[in-house]
């Protein structure tokens, strides 16, 4: 379907139409849209990056070459320009994404995304996305599942009592493991999120205490992105594809100082867990990653 003509290209209008029920159905689909990666852009990525504590060392692999999460990232992109202008009142929980090629930096993309499935699980209404960007000459770069919590649907006690569940976990997923990588990370934003602009955004501290967080959330596509560069290298032909799935188990609150640990299960699998040191002598699971090199 074609774009909504207000949101079709520069700044997004400060209202936006809420993601519910009421406004979109199972099988909607949205885009195409077409949108490219600056130099600048991916300078200012890079620097993010950096300020999240990847090692510059490795932040150097990826010059010129975009990260597949928060650069390359379909979904926010394709849905605020085909229909609700800024994306409000949604948390996301989890992403899986399968890399079939890399994009760089002044190659044009283009991307569409459709609703797979509205669920509702104890109050709280989840919507499940399918996206895919190709690029200028129509091979496929990503195809990535995405989980949204879409807080105008959801019943607002049922959102505090998950969170409040969410925060008991312990790092029981850790056991077992033999780390072979253990890197300090912070949590910071790639964006800068302006209350005046962002109307119930969970990026902006006054909204996600209202919702029952205890601040506001980092973004998830950025922290995938710091993830990935963190512990992989840009692939080669040879690795493609790559599949990723990302689980947020905990609140990703920005300005969190964390551990980011990696365990190889074999020569193809991969196991990342992003840990929180925040109590003394306890850490929680934040995030776990599992990825799986599937290339010739």
């Amino acid at each position: 379907m074609p774009g909504d003509p207000r949101f079709s290209s520069g700044k997004l209008p400060r209202d936006y139409t809420p993601m519910s029920s009421k406004t979109m159905a199972n099988g909607d689909a949205f885009g195409p849209i077409e949108f490219t990666i600056s130099p600048e852009s991916h300078a200012r990525h890079l620097s993010f990056l950096q300020a999240s504590g990847t090692p510059m060392n490795r932040v150097n692999r990826w010059q010129r070459i975009l990260l597949p999460f928060f650069e390359v990232w379909p979904l926010a992109r394709v849905v605020s320009r085909a229909r609700f202008g800024r994306v409000n009142e949604v948390v996301a929980l989890g992403a899986s994404t399968v890399i079939h090629r890399m994009a760089r930096e002044g190659v044009p993309i283009t991307a569409t995304a459709s609703l797979s499935r509205l669920l509702s699980r104890r109050g709280l209404a989840i919507g499940r996305f399918v996206c895919r960007a190709e690029d200028e000459e129509g091979r496929l770069l990503t195809e990535t599942t995405d989980h949204l919590l879409l807080l105008h649907d959801s019943d607002p006690i049922a959102v505090r009592q998950a969170i409040e569940q969410a925060d008991g976990h312990d790092d029981a997923a850790c056991a077992g493991y033999q780390w072979d990588e253990n890197h300090p990370l912070h949590l910071t934003f790639r964006h800068h999120w302006n209350p005046a602009e962002w109307i119930n955004n969970i990026h902006v501290p006054s909204y996600a205490r209202s919702v029952g967080y205890r601040d506001a959330l980092a973004e998830g596509a950025g922290v995938m992105d710091v993830v990935f560069s963190t512990l992989s290298p840009p692939p080669t032909e040879s690795d493609l594809p790559i599949s990723v799935a990302f689980n947020f188990r905990l609140p990703l609150y920005a300005g969190l100082d964390v551990r980011l640990k990696s365990a190889r299960a074999n020569k193809s699998r991969h196991h990342w867990v992003l840990v929180s040191q925040e109590a003394s002598n306890k850490s929680s699971v934040l995030l776990e990653a599992k990825v799986l090199h599937r290339g010739g």
